[in-house]
């Protein structure tokens, strides 16, 4: 068995973009990625703008959602995973993520009521592999 990284990847919009906009009290769910050969994982979070104020909740799948960015009914936060920060500076914040044994996973940015409507979300996904 072989061990690779940490090796960052850019967490994306459905657009492919790394900047994720949420404006105000918007609800922005993240490209999905998949994490098959992933054994420990990390997340960086940082935000831009006017009183960020975001809750960050993990969802995971078993497959690919039918159309990315959109509510699927395959993807859900997982049972005992509570939200995975509150995300109200624009520091950088990183954290362990513990997902539940499944290929695909995501991010579901929840815009808060302080908001302001020009908060941009950067956000990577740092995982070690292992083949």
């Amino acid at each position: 068995m072989s061990v690779f990284g940490p090796q960052p990847k850019n967490v994306l919009t459905a657009a492919e973009s790394p900047s994720i906009a949420v404006n105000a009290t918007a609800n922005v769910l993240t490209k999905a990625q998949s994490i098959r050969h992933g054994s420990v994982f990390g997340l960086s979070i940082k935000a831009t703008g006017t009183t960020p104020d975001l809750d960050i909740y993990l969802q995971q799948s078993h497959q690919l959602p039918a159309t990315e960015g959109a509510a699927d009914a395959t993807w859900v936060i997982p049972e005992g995973v509570a939200k995975l920060i509150d995300v109200t500076d624009t520091n950088w914040h990183h954290l362990s993520l513990s997902p539940v044994v499944l290929p695909y996973l995501r991010f579901l940015i929840d815009g808060q009521g302080a908001n302001g409507a020009d908060v941009v979300v950067t956000m990577k996904l740092t995982v070690q592999e292992e083949t």
